[in-house]
């Protein structure tokens, strides 16, 4: 295992070097500044390839968690037709980032590493696998590359195998592949086990790395995995929160621990966000700042997922009794405080109908009192958007006897294309066709989060807005909760 170790690392090295010396004109000529300065970390990413015709996820990032702010702070790589740079400005001496990679060819990586501030990164792709190189340190480039060799060992995960070969594995096949896992498992813990004897991975490193490929094999198969056999050491880890797998595994803990709702059963990834923070703010079971990082993530995605000014100054509420690290609530003010300050004005939310008359978000609500109010956002370009208007109509067909109106609102910017799409498909002509006016810059918009769409949401009979993201239409859930309204 050693010899095989040290000869892979080796060659890894050399490739490195050798790139190094042969790519530093181009890089020069296409990098406005690749060295970092004292308190940054400068990423030189090379051009790779994508490919644009699978309809396979892909993703290009880079990741880290802010301990201070108990933030995850997001760079996506853009280096699809030419390199990218990425600079960071980073305030620890040592970083730790992630590495998320899923590139439409079979490759779906998520690579740990560990770096300094001052540190220039050079990453380039050999047959579509991220090699890095530190341009000033460069005693760690084994510690740093051990991962492309654990990965090279790594039996086909089961969407990998669905990818590559359009359908599941066979009774026979799967048998055989848990065979696999198990061994690899042992190999990587061995490889782990063998690197810290000879120094060549700090131990520091190991933990992360360890624990990572630990908690990654539970999420993996959360659906099946006894989340009550967990211990209370394994919630408290505050150390671990710089691993994505762990902050997976703590999000997977909540929802199958605590047995959390899915409103949805058709989007089972989307969980009630808000179940989840209440049930956080009675634990005791995490540690200090597992709870607090995990009250802030719920927060987070309960104000993405739309939600009211009122409810939205509740929520802060308790989160300020319940999160005592000042940097975090900072954060969180500077990116939500327009929004907390804000008072919407449904007047002053102006709409075009398809009779080029000019009204009102308020207008229609009046005009509809006594109904319920379906309202659809979408787009001429989203094809999501136009996916969902089929559904959408079977839904108003059979709902028509029922006091419910289905108004469509397009947040196109050209109302060419807005005319053209809504009568390629068939939506009425009149008020309940309108194209948004004051999108995105009225704090309406803001408010609901509206960066997504299709999105629906739902007006009582009284007129109140009750729900600022509701279900698809192509789901029983939205039918059911519109006639709950309809009952009230």
């Amino acid at each position: 295992m050693k010899t095989n170790i040290v000869q892979y690392l080796f060659l890894v090295t050399l490739v490195l070097i050798g790139g190094i010396m042969t790519g530093c004109l181009d890089k020069n000529r296409n990098i406005k500044s690749s060295v970092a300065e004292a308190k940054q970390i400068v990423f030189v990413f090379e051009p790779q390839e994508i490919d644009w015709s699978s309809n396979r996820l892909k993703s290009n990032a880079i990741i880290y968690f802010d301990k201070d702010s108990l933030q995850v702070k997001n760079y996506a790589v853009n280096n699809y037709l030419k390199g990218d740079t990425i600079v960071i400005t980073v305030k620890d001496q040592e970083v730790y980032f992630n590495y998320y990679l899923s590139n439409g060819k079979g490759i779906k990586q998520n690579l740990f590493y560990n770096f300094q501030r001052g540190d220039t990164i050079d990453i380039r792709y050999v047959d579509n696998l991220p090699l890095v190189d530190n341009r000033h340190r460069k005693e760690n480039l084994e510690e740093i590359n051990i991962q492309q060799y654990l990965y090279s060992k790594q039996p086909l995960e089961q969407s990998l195998f669905r990818n590559r070969y359009g359908r599941n594995r066979s009774a026979e096949e799967e048998k055989r592949y848990l065979v696999e896992e198990d061994n690899y498992y042992h190999d990587v813990y061995s490889t782990l086990d063998s690197l810290k004897q000879v120094n060549q991975l700090s131990q520091r490193m190991y933990d992360v790395l360890f624990y990572s490929n630990y908690y990654y094999r539970i999420n993996t198969y959360k659906d099946t995995y006894d989340f009550n056999s967990i211990g209370t050491e394994d919630l408290r880890r505050d150390d671990l929160l710089v691993s994505g797998a762990y902050r997976f595994f703590l999000e997977n803990y909540v929802q199958y621990y605590y047995d959390i709702k899915v409103p949805d059963p058709q989007v089972p990834f989307v969980i009630d966000y808000e179940d989840a923070f209440n049930k956080i703010i009675i634990s005791t079971e995490f540690s200090e700042v597992v709870k607090e990082y995990l009250l802030l993530y719920y927060f987070e995605q309960i104000v993405n997922n739309g939600i009211l000014k009122k409810e939205l100054e509740l929520l802060y509420e308790k989160l300020k009794v319940n999160v005592k690290n000042d940097k975090a609530l900072s954060v969180i003010q500077q990116k939500y405080g327009s929004r907390l300050n804000s008072v919407s004005d449904d007047k002053s939310v102006l709409l075009l109908d398809s009779n080029n008359n000019t009204i009102s978000l308020t207008d229609i609500v009046k005009e509809n009192k006594g109904q319920v109010i379906v309202i659809d956002f979408w787009a001429s370009w989203c094809g999501p958007c136009l996916q969902m208007m089929p559904y959408s109509k079977v839904l108003k067909e059979v709902l028509e006897q029922e006091p419910v109106v289905f108004v469509y609102i397009s947040i196109d910017s050209d109302k060419r294309a807005w005319a053209t799409a809504y009568n390629k498909i068939g939506l009425p002509i009149g008020r309940h066709n309108v194209l948004a006016m004051n999108y995105p810059e009225h704090s309406f918009y803001e408010e609901l989060n509206l960066t997504e769409i299709p999105r629906y949401i739902l007006y009582n009979k009284e007129g109140k807005l009750v729900n600022s993201k509701a279900a698809y239409p192509n789901s029983d859930v939205l039918r059911e909760e519109i006639l709950s309204l309809v009952k009230e």
